[in-house]
């Protein structure tokens, strides 16, 4: 009797284990269905994360922000209760954003980041996990460049940028909590890719050199991304007025990068005059609405105001004769 009692739990333990088995099965088949990918890792690899972040802080001398990235901006506490797993999704997204602007009979160009479309993703993996009676939770306060490296879907550029297979860094993150067991999964350590051994171009290209030869860590301070980011923050005087071309950020290291050759479209999108004399004129954007309201959102514009004093310096800028250009180097 108790022999037949444990071939009966042996047997529910491997039915239920390839239940488990199947569900990521599918997840992942889905999800390359729409053209995404995923990793999926126990959910103790937060913890991991925490620790490693917190001894990487120890033990290096970090730039003032990104020492306060790692001590602010994440928590790794939330919605943890009860989860058991954690699904790490890549999504495409556009190479960049070509921009036009009319304004007092004058043409204007300008440069922006379109994201991934996270609803549409976000709405068919919930769906697909609810499905299978599973729990899944949308929460992205987390380091999610690392937590892709480490969980095998990514790998780190020299410039710090996550770069995907078959996306490159033309793709957007977004990881959800869910009580999917998981016995084993595939974490690892940091992994840079061996693209980058003997490639220094981000290097070269960078127009604040934020992104150095002789360290691996990026100078986020020094970065575009940082500097041209926070409407309270003025933009330093030794930044040269040819390092700006985008509404937010830059977009140089990337665009060179031959990790991302024929990743992503160029979205070319124009806006009129009146419509420009909207934009400048700033929020609330209660008002704006329809295919306008979409166009503004895809650059940010909606979200945050930086992208508007960003866009008055590109319009001086370019009434002095500068023309905004994203500039490419020979790979070879």
């Amino acid at each position: 009797m108790f022999k037949r009692l444990i071939i009966w739990v042996v047997l529910v333990l491997m039915f239920c284990n390839s239940l488990m088995g199947n569900i990521i099965d599918e997840l992942r088949v889905l999800t390359e269905s729409h053209n995404d990918r995923m990793e999926i890792v126990r959910i103790e690899r937060i913890r991991d994360l925490q620790a490693e972040l917190s001894q990487f802080q120890e033990e290096n001398e970090l730039p003032w922000f990104a020492d306060w990235v790692i001590t602010n901006m994440f928590d790794y506490e939330k919605n943890i209760e009860g989860m058991l797993s954690v699904i790490i999704l890549a999504m495409p997204r556009p190479a960049y954003g070509e921009l036009t602007f009319y304004y007092n009979d004058r043409q204007y160009r300008a440069f922006a980041f379109l994201g991934a479309d996270f609803g549409r993703s976000i709405n068919y993996l919930v769906e697909a996990v609810q499905n299978a009676d599973f729990t899944i939770i949308p929460y992205s306060n987390i380091p999610l460049k690392r937590l892709a490296v480490q969980s095998g879907l990514a790998e780190y550029g020299r410039n710090n940028i996550a770069y995907v297979q078959g996306m490159g860094a033309k793709m957007n993150l977004m990881a959800f909590y869910t009580n999917i067991p998981l016995d084993e999964d595939n974490w690892r350590e940091m992994v840079v890719s061996e693209h980058c051994t003997d490639c220094d171009i981000c290097v070269k290209v960078c127009p604040t050199g934020a992104i150095r030869e002789d360290n691996f860590l990026l100078d986020s301070h020094r970065c575009l991304v940082f500097l041209n980011d926070n409407i309270s923050r003025e933009i330093p005087d030794w930044v040269p007025s040819t390092a700006h071309h985008a509404l937010s950020g830059c977009l140089l290291c990337q665009v060179n990068c031959p990790l991302n050759d024929g990743m992503g479209e160029v979205v070319r999108l124009t806006f009129s005059e009146d419509e420009t004399k909207r934009i400048l004129a700033g929020a609330p954007w209660d008002d704006v609405i329809g295919e306008f309201r979409t166009r503004l959102d895809r650059i940010g514009i909606t979200r945050n105001p930086v992208t508007v004093r960003n866009l008055r310096m590109l319009m001086d800028l370019q009434d002095e004769g500068y023309v905004p250009c994203l500039f490419r180097v020979n790979h070879e």
